[in-house]
């Protein structure tokens, strides 16, 4: 005979009871976490068995208030106190669940500045934003929505929605990071992916936009739209340390701009020579500090 499968039945108990088994080391794991701690589905799937038990759990704790869904897969236990957290930090712990990388873009810096200071003064925040980012993997859009509670200057709870948009980035640009200098570069390589007309008598001849070179005769070509004062401008908005971490990342960089960098100076190169033995000391990561970087 079938089991039934209502409420106070025998078969309805012993199918929670296996439930209750299979979830005990996500229990367990998710006891550990400390407070505003975010979690996603991917990182307890390795707990499971199977995956529809761990769907089935998460679905219920989000229903009756256990859980807060912040987008999809992507979790936080519900509190009256959970501080608003920044999308762009939502979207590194979703797409570092999918071991892909995440970097921001000149647009989301800006505004991600301008919301963190909304957020330590308590003052009235967007209902709903748009956030543009560069991922290492393919292109990505979700949406996502967290729960506003009431500060000092804002009463009332609000429910705040939005949508991220990663687009895709090569593998060497990726790895150049967040660092001031990797920024820097990373402009630079891709404006220098831009052309420009000139003309063929003078590579630093004037934007051909419907005037032209005295010359009728003489053709035009297309050239890089990064030249080398371009990248020497940049290089005078860096400090010294971030210059001492240059070398490390021309690794990455194409040909014609690495040529365009000025020399590397001593101390790095001779930091760069001893990074197997630093690696075999164990010191390397004393010069992959924030602060103190020279090595990547």
């Amino acid at each position: 005979m079938k089991a039934s499968g209502k409420p106070g039945s025998k078969g309805f108990r012993k199918s929670s009871s296996r439930n209750s088994i299979a979830l005990a080391y996500v229990r367990r794991y998710l006891s550990t976490l400390p407070e505003e701690a975010i979690f996603t589905t991917r990182e307890l799937l390795p707990l499971v068995q199977y995956r529809n038990t761990l769907d089935s759990f998460l679905s219920r704790s989000v229903n009756c208030g256990r859980f807060e869904r912040l987008t999809y897969g992507v979790f936080r236990v519900r509190r009256l106190r959970n501080q608003p957290i920044t999308e762009e930090r939502l979207a590194g712990v979703k797409r570092n669940a999918f071991a892909a990388p995440v970097r921001t873009t000149d647009s989301s810096r800006q505004q991600c500045k301008a919301e963190s200071v909304a957020f330590s003064l308590g003052d009235e925040l967007l209902n709903e934003r748009g956030v543009d980012l560069i991922t290492g993997a393919s292109q990505s859009s979700f949406e996502f929505e967290q729960i506003l509670g009431p500060t000092a200057r804002r009463s009332g709870w609000r429910l705040r929605k939005g949508r991220i948009k990663s687009r895709p980035l090569g593998n060497r640009k990726i790895l150049l990071g967040e660092t001031a200098v990797g920024r820097a570069l990373l402009g630079l390589w891709l404006k220098g992916m831009r052309r420009k007309k000139v003309a063929k008598s003078d590579d630093q001849a004037l934007l051909l936009s419907g005037a032209r070179n005295g010359n009728s005769k003489h053709s035009e070509r297309r050239v890089r739209d990064c030249s080398p004062e371009d990248v020497m401008a940049v290089w005078k908005t860096l400090d010294r340390r971030e210059k001492l971490l240059v070398p490390a990342l021309r690794q990455y960089l194409p040909q014609w701009l690495s040529e365009m960098l000025p020399a590397a100076a001593p101390e790095s190169l001779n930091l760069l020579c001893k990074r197997i033995a630093l690696q075999k000391d164990g010191k390397r990561d004393l010069y992959r500090k924030p602060g103190s970087r020279q090595l990547v």
